[in-house]
């Protein structure tokens, strides 16, 4: 009689239920305790572990770059001349894809070079455009003002504008006595088309230079990357999007990512 008494339903669930209970109290505290690591996370800034980086979810900077070459000379003297520089600087470059030639749509873009030499008025720089016959477009004295570093030189606006399918011919000189160090290469203007257009007129900032690399305008994705660097000088995604530009296929140009960006320079 009393093993049957020990058999019943009552005390089986009896001596089962603290039992249960106490599992429920257990995953419940195991729940809260995430909850209040996930709100410390997104107090602090932090996100989940199991979520993707901000970079992985940025789409890259890839410019796709013209069939057509050009010869030219990108980079400068290894030699320098009387010019006050830093050796272990690199050389007069001229930031331009590999094949030496780069596309553009703007009417009067800017030209952008890195400069190892330190700033002095007793250096003679020269900027000159010209076009496929030789003849003068633009011609600009300058002096070096925070350099080295990299500088841009823009066509003014009184200056002819750049027509459509023609290729230009650029030189930037430095005069480093008795040596000239100079940097050369080409630039076609081309027209985008009605829906490219369509596509810059929404477009703003990092979304706008993604087009203009997509369609293969090198000056205006160059000049974009850099004003964005600019305007957002301790942004770090900016950052990468300039070293990552500079060292993708075809540019080659990563021995400059680390150089600093100046304003520059006195027109003469």
């Amino acid at each position: 009689m009393k093993f049957k008494k020990w058999r019943s339903p009552k005390l089986i669930l009896f001596l089962i239920l603290p039992l249960l209970l106490g599992y429920y109290v257990n995953v419940q505290a195991n729940v809260s305790l995430s909850k209040q690591r996930l709100n410390q996370q997104q107090v602090l800034g932090q996100k989940p572990s199991t979520q993707p980086s901000q970079r992985s979810k940025r789409k890259p900077i890839r410019i796709i770059l013209p069939n057509e070459g050009a010869p030219g000379n990108p980079v400068g003297a290894k030699t320098r001349g009387s010019c006050p520089s830093d050796k272990n600087k690199p050389a007069l470059t001229a930031l331009i894809p590999g094949k030496n030639m780069g596309l553009t749509i703007a009417e009067r873009p800017t030209f952008w070079f890195y400069v190892p030499y330190q700033a002095s008025s007793t250096t003679p720089v020269e900027f000159k455009l010209t076009d496929a016959q030789g003849k003068e477009i633009y011609k600009q004295n300058l002096q070096l003002t925070n350099t080295p570093g990299v500088i841009g030189v823009t066509i003014p606006a009184n200056a002819s504008a750049l027509e459509v399918d023609k290729i230009y011919e650029w030189e930037l000189s430095v005069t480093c006595t008795p040596e000239i160090d100079a940097v050369k290469g080409r630039i076609k203007r081309v027209k985008a088309s009605a829906d490219v257009m369509s596509q810059l007129q929404a477009s703003r900032g990092r979304d706008r230079i993604i087009i203009y690399a997509e369609n293969g305008f090198w000056y205006d994705t160059l000049t974009g990357l850099i004003e964005l660097r600019r305007q957002n000088p301790q942004d770090k995604n900016f950052k990468a999007d300039w070293e990552d530009f500079l060292k993708s296929d075809g540019v080659e140009l990563s021995n400059i990512a680390p150089e600093p960006i100046v304003s520059c320079c006195k027109y003469k």
